[in-house]
């Protein structure tokens, strides 16, 4: 496959559902192709083609790969498909992450790594990958997804909120090293935002109740964050990097 349309392209990760998949529909809306990455199982793989199949039917490009985003050589691999495929590379947003509720003593060894290496790990590796191609970009720019627990913290996601923490750092000091090479980095701390893996986990109960934590009285939508997003990768925010927004209609 081959496609030069003169579009710029988005590598979003996590990109099956939730706030993934919203950004690349909003992605595709302003006029955008989308490298949606996904995890390597068959029920991700099956979300990521049914929404690139459902891009497609637009004029746009979209593309679904399947990666292990902690494997560097799988990441190297993933950037290099891209490039094969569309051949350029102008945004990233790494959202792909991981989140399990457990007691602080009682997470495991295994679920600690497996938590920082997807939500932070991953990051860094997909940006190092992304670099050459970023930098020819004449409007390049990366956002992490981070969340409003970075700040607020909440009992039982100790590993989570330490993993997002951990990209609010990445996201001011990646700035200041890619800066001079063109390249714009920037986090945005969604707060409880209303996804398929909130609903699974919460139910529909959740909702008196984080609405009466905000100032906007209403549940945050994936679109709440796409949108966001999308103005941080144009060149409407091409003077901004280094930069935290938080998405929680005023949670925090």
């Amino acid at each position: 496959m081959s496609v030069d349309d003169g579009r710029p392209v988005a590598l979003v990760t996590g990109a099956s559902r939730g706030i993934g998949a919203a950004t690349c529909r909003s992605l595709i809306e302003a006029g955008w192709d989308i490298a949606a990455a996904h995890e390597p199982t068959e029920p991700m793989q099956a979300k990521a083609r049914a929404l690139t199949a459902e891009l497609t039917s637009t004029s746009a490009s979209a593309v679904a790969y399947s990666a292990d985003l902690r494997d560097p050589e799988a990441v190297t691999a993933l950037v290099a498909d891209i490039a094969s495929d569309f051949g350029r590379l102008d945004a990233v947003v790494s959202n792909a992450a991981v989140d399990r509720i457990t007691p602080w003593r009682e997470i495991s060894f295994d679920d600690w790594d497996l938590t920082m290496d997807v939500n932070v790990r991953a990051a860094w590796l997909v940006a190092r990958a992304s670099f050459d191609l970023l930098a020819a970009s004449p409007n390049a720019s990366i956002v992490l997804v981070s969340s409003t627990m970075a700040r607020s913290g909440q009992p039982g996601r100790l590993h989570y909120s330490v993993s997002k923490s951990a990209l609010l750092g990445m996201a001011r000091t990646l700035s200041r090293e890619v800066g001079a090479d063109g390249i714009r980095v920037n986090a945005v701390m969604p707060g409880a935002i209303r996804t398929e893996s909130e609903t699974e986990r919460f139910g529909p109960d959740v909702d008196d109740a984080v609405i009466a934590t905000q100032a906007i009285r209403r549940r945050g939508l994936p679109e709440d964050v796409a949108h966001t997003v999308r103005f941080l990768l144009s060149s409407e925010a091409s003077f901004i990097t280094g930069q935290v927004l938080a998405i929680d209609g005023g949670a925090s």
